[in-house]
């Protein structure tokens, strides 16, 4: 990943990836994508990590606002019908939030 234009693009794209293996999938894939960069690695585990304590403090909370028949976590408002308006995807988030 030598061009930093493309980085941040690099990062989400592994972290999409990795967020959804099992946690010796997941370790392994770290391992693979930090190999030589392991400025890569520790970003892609600190948002790793941040998502877990995100899933820890509000995986509850979207559960009980899930409709019936939602599927469980990981991107909980997609597929989901509010008035005039259905979520089909995940745009984006940073530290503020979340973009659908």
């Amino acid at each position: 990943m030598a061009d930093p234009e493309h980085r941040p693009s690099e990062i989400r794209r592994l972290f999409d990836l990795i967020v959804q293996l099992e946690p010796a999938a997941r370790a392994e894939r770290l391992a693979e994508a930090g190999r030589d960069d392991p400025a890569l690695r520790a970003e892609l585990e600190s948002l790793l990590d941040a998502d877990t304590e995100r899933a820890q403090i509000l995986g509850p909370l979207e559960q009980a606002f899930a409709p019936p028949g939602a599927p469980p976590l990981g991107n909980p408002w997609t597929g989901r019908i509010l008035p005039r308006y259905e979520i089909q995807e995940r745009l984006g988030g940073g530290g503020m939030g979340v973009v659908y």
